[in-house]
Order: structure tokens, then C-alpha cells, then sequence
């Protein structure tokens, strides 16, 4: 069955005239969210303007990040739509890293709740077809 799907999607490859084709999709969230050094879900901290850190999901097409949004709100049944702390908005960055809290400073014993998403950019490439 996969050597069939593989054949077909060449085939469709050929017929469409296609050497490589981007496409932009719904993807999975980020992994291994971190904050600052590399905290997980932290209770506590002691930074009023973190950073946030996360890896790419991990499958069998090759993907880039093309693009982030964060969102960040004082109970988790605002998020994503109406987040009352922070929106980062769509940024078109690879940035993936580090990524800097730019909203209002966090108070101490303030609670909040964040949503990632990440655009990513698939590329599947037509191989082995001369």
C-alpha cells in the first residue's frame, strides 16, 4: 500500500509538471515549549518579561517555520480569541529561540496562561524521476 501512495503521488507530480511544490498548512503545535533557561510549565518565576523557546514537530517531510503567534491571558478559556494579557500578532520569523514577551511586565504572583502557533512552510520535493 505505501509503495502504491508513493507511485501515485510521482505520478501526480509528472502529470501536474511540478519539480517542487510549497505548500502552507494547518500544523501540529510546538514542542518542548520552554521559558527562558529552559523551564517547563514553571509555577513560579522570577523574570517579569520572559522568553519563550520550542522546537519544530517531528515527521517525514522536511519543514521550516515560517511563521509564530503568541498569545497570552489571565484564565486559559480566553485564549486564543481574546487573549486580556498579550497578542504577539502573526510575525514572519524562523525565530524559534528566545523569543521575547513583549507585552505588559508580568506581576509577581500574577497567573497566565499562553496558546503557540507556528506556520510552517512542507516542501515536498520530486525524487528519483529523470
Amino acid at each position: 500500500m505505501k509503495t502504491y501512495t508513493l507511485f501515485l503521488v510521482l505520478i501526480i507530480c509528472l502529470v501536474s509538471n511540478c519539480s517542487s511544490k510549497d505548500t502552507l498548512k494547518q500544523q501540529p503545535p510546538p514542542c518542548e515549549l520552554r521559558v527562558s533557561e529552559g523551564f517547563e510549565n514553571p509555577i513560579g518565576f522570577y523574570d517579569s518579561m520572559p522568553t519563550f523557546s520550542w522546537k519544530l514537530p517531528q515527521d517525514t517531510t522536511t519543514k521550516t517555520q515560517t511563521a509564530y503567534t503568541i498569545v497570552v491571558a489571565s484564565k486559559p478559556e480566553l485564549l486564543p480569541n481574546n487573549p486580556d494579557v498579550w497578542n504577539s500578532g502573526k510575525v514572519a520569523s524562523s525565530q524559534s529561540v528566545f523569543v521575547k514577551y513583549e507585552g505588559k511586565p508580568l506581576k509577581s504572583r500574577q497567573n497566565v496562561f499562553g496558546k503557540f502557533n507556528i506556520g510552517m512552510k512542507t516542501i515536498t520535493r520530486q525524487i528519483g524521476v529523470k
